[in-house]
């Protein structure tokens, strides 16, 4: 079960998400991932070298568990146009 303080900054990082989402709405994929990419060096840049790759990996295992959620929300319950088609 959450703690008071687990709760409290997921609800933090949700509000901050949907500050951001406006940003990268309808812009080109391509920039939306440039940004990402400088957020997220900067964001390790932060940490020891030594620790890096551990947090490197540790975000993208993160990244990968929520991609389903996140393609349900974009396309609903049959996910992404592109998985239709192979099916």
């Amino acid at each position: 079960m959450p703690t008071s303080i687990e709760k409290e900054m997921a609800l933090d990082v949700a509000a901050i998400v949907e500050e951001i989402k406006p940003l990268l709405a309808r812009r080109d994929p391509s920039v939306q991932g440039a940004v990402l990419c400088e957020l997220l060096s900067l964001w390790l840049a932060g940490h020891s070298p030594m620790v890096r790759k551990a947090m490197l990996t540790m975000h993208f295992k993160a990244v990968q568990e929520m991609i389903p959620i996140s393609e349900q929300e974009l396309f609903g319950d049959h996910g992404h146009p592109d998985r239709r088609q192979r099916q």
